[in-house]
């Protein structure tokens, strides 16, 4: 059961709905108990009542939205952005104020064909991309299992990666810039820098250069800590990506690596430009059955030696499940099919 607000949390939200309506806020704001249990769940086993959800109509209410929740002071609002609730943690769920970007911030908003290059809203939907994208021979190569629903703005704050993994890596691998509101409310355009200009940016005033000499200082005097703790891996997926942040071969830094996976926690994501790749001209599928889960593990170095794009299982419980619905039956081979071989065990060499 969902318990309620503490009863003078509603009176700090209108509060908050009167300042962004000063600010000139564009977007709706939903405050009622009916709107606040929508958006109290999202794809994981977790369930928290939001005080209000705010979908911002463009990039400028999210400054609005930042503004406002800072007057309110940071113990008494938080914003936690939120686009197809496709997460399994529950990372969209909050107690505070819901930023919904999935109502009206879903636009392509450039696409450059020679470039291979395109800049979205957040609360664009990967197969909505995917579809303009192949209009021009293109697509967007992180592919996760819930394309139909999951938001780009989503897939940079989990960096999210999906199938293919192994050859096309994560969405991180594919942000040219992030233009973000930070907590001051302020705008800031996210770009891998040379060390030199990095360091010119840590020499400022202001939020910018605090971000800057504090990112450097932590990934030079903690490089050997880092090196050691971050496993050497494609899709590692937990915490801030502080070895991807600086490569010291290159000299250069990328905040865009701390921002991608880190749930929204250290900024607003206004818009994302990405890097695209041409669709490949052909693509084929390897079935392999086998009689045990264990000789299907034991055999995937050996099919990794063909450089698969993706190697996925399906175990019994998933088979037989589908099978409920679509009867194995029908192909020939299946289980029901008394001219095939069920059982026997295929060996790979």
């Amino acid at each position: 059961m969902i318990k309620e607000s503490a009863s003078g949390s509603q009176e700090v939200v209108q509060s908050f709905r009167k300042v962004l309506g000063l600010l000139g806020f564009r977007g709706d704001f939903e405050a009622g108990l009916g709107a606040r249990f929508v958006a109290s769940t999202d794809n994981s086993i977790y369930e928290v009542l939001p005080r209000a959800i705010v979908y911002p109509r463009d990039a400028a209410d999210l400054n609005r939205i930042v503004r406002a929740a800072r007057r309110q002071s940071a113990t008494q609002i938080s914003l936690t952005a939120r686009g197809g609730n496709t997460g399994t943690n529950g990372q969209s769920l909050s107690s505070g104020v819901i930023v919904d970007f999935s109502r009206h911030m879903n636009k392509i908003i450039a696409l450059d064909v020679d470039a291979l290059r395109v800049t979205v809203e957040p609360g664009v939907v990967l197969d909505q991309l995917n579809r303009e994208l192949g209009r021009h021979g293109l697509f967007f190569p992180p592919i996760v299992s819930t394309a139909s629903r999951a938001t780009i703005g989503g897939m940079v704050a989990t960096d999210a990666s999906g199938k293919g993994s192994r050859k096309y890596g994560k969405t991180s691998d594919y942000i040219e810039a992030l233009n973000v509101v930070l907590s001051d409310g302020s705008d800031f355009e996210v770009l891998p820098l040379p060390l030199a200009e990095a360091e010119e940016l840590a020499s400022r005033t202001g939020m910018v250069g605090t971000i800057h000499r504090e990112a450097l200082r932590i990934v030079r005097e903690k490089a050997d800590k880092i090196a050691a703790i971050f496993p050497d891996m494609n899709r590692g997926l937990t915490g801030y990506n502080l070895q991807k942040a600086f490569d010291a071969t290159a000299d250069r830094l990328s905040l865009a690596h701390l921002l991608a996976g880190s749930e929204g926690t250290l900024a607003i994501t206004k818009s994302i430009t990405l890097r695209v790749m041409p669709k490949p001209r052909s693509k084929s599928l390897v079935v392999l059955r086998y009689d045990d889960f264990d000789s299907a593990l034991r055999d995937i170095p050996i099919v990794g030696r063909s450089d698969p794009l993706a190697v996925e299982i399906l175990d019994d419980k998933v088979l037989g499940g589908s099978n409920d619905r679509y009867p194995l039956g029908r192909y020939r081979g299946g289980p029901r099919d008394p001219g095939g071989a069920p059982g026997q065990r295929t060996h790979i060499r």
